[in-house]
């Protein structure tokens, strides 16, 4: 694995987060290389939506997370574009579904063990056997679908000591935003591991609970829209209030930018 450590890559600023603008190459080998080091740092990594973005505007402690997260990406073009606009123009998606299959796909060889926390009942142990399938000779150290409700302080502690026993290096994080940001927030200090990874519906993705939007409405920022007909229930007062919002506030940002730099 090439050392590349994560504080080479370019980062640039959406609307307070510091998010990685670079290809998805180069955000897969920064990773890589990191779970190839002997350090069990527990490093984050944290693809970030627009959702994400505006959430971490009024919630400190994700903002916080968000900030000292060793990998940040940007997991939506909206994001991407929005960094291609500012000067980034190497800057490439990194959705959080198709960055862990890479990783899984990348270290299935490095002997390393991967424990999947999150997702609906019975979706973390279908996904293990979705990956099992993928990526013969992996080491699949477990998984745990938790409850809607807050860990007790008992079950934290139980969970930390179900993941060290496995002997895991990363821990997949399957939950909604900011409730897995906090998740990882908080036991990044107590477990052993390389990597945290944070990536939301990603188990869904891997074991068909959700459909991907068609490669034309990713590549025109329309996966929102897709997400919406999918869910209308769930997500149409989410995106009443994203999108227009974060049109705004990138706009303003933008024209300040352009002050400053005379332009």
């Amino acid at each position: 694995m090439t050392d590349l450590p994560p504080e080479v890559l370019r980062r640039c600023d959406i609307l307070g987060v510091r998010v990685v603008a670079e290809p998805l190459g180069a955000v897969t080998a920064a990773v890589e290389a990191a779970l190839g080091r002997a350090a069990r740092e527990a490093l984050c990594l944290c693809p970030v939506d627009v959702h994400c973005v505006l959430e971490a505007r009024k919630d400190p402690e994700l903002a916080r997370f968000l900030d000292e997260a060793a990998f940040t990406v940007a997991d939506g073009m909206p994001l991407v574009r929005v960094a291609r606009w500012m000067g980034f123009l190497q800057a490439e998606r990194a959705r959080g579904a198709d960055l862990m299959w890479r990783i899984l796909e990348r270290t299935r060889g490095a002997g390393l063990g991967h424990f999947f926390y999150g997702g609906r009942e019975g979706v973390a142990d279908a996904l293990v056997v979705r990956v099992a399938e993928a990526f013969p000779g992996i080491r699949v150290a477990g998984a745990f679908c938790p409850p809607f409700r807050p860990l007790t302080p008992a079950e934290e502690d139980d969970l930390v000591a179900r993941i060290h026993a496995s002997g895991a290096d990363v821990v997949w994080v399957g939950l909604s935003t900011p409730k897995q940001h906090h998740w990882a927030a908080t036991m990044r200090g107590r477990l052993d591991v390389k990597l945290i990874a944070v990536v939301g519906a990603a188990f869904d993705y891997h074991t068909g609970g959700i459909r991907p939007a068609p490669a034309w409405m990713q590549a025109w920022s329309l996966e929102w829209l897709y997400r919406l007909v999918q869910e209308p229930r769930r997500l149409w007062r989410r995106y009443l209030e994203v999108v227009p919002g974060f049109v705004w506030l990138v706009g303003v940002q933008l024209l300040r930018g352009r002050r400053r730099g005379g332009g």
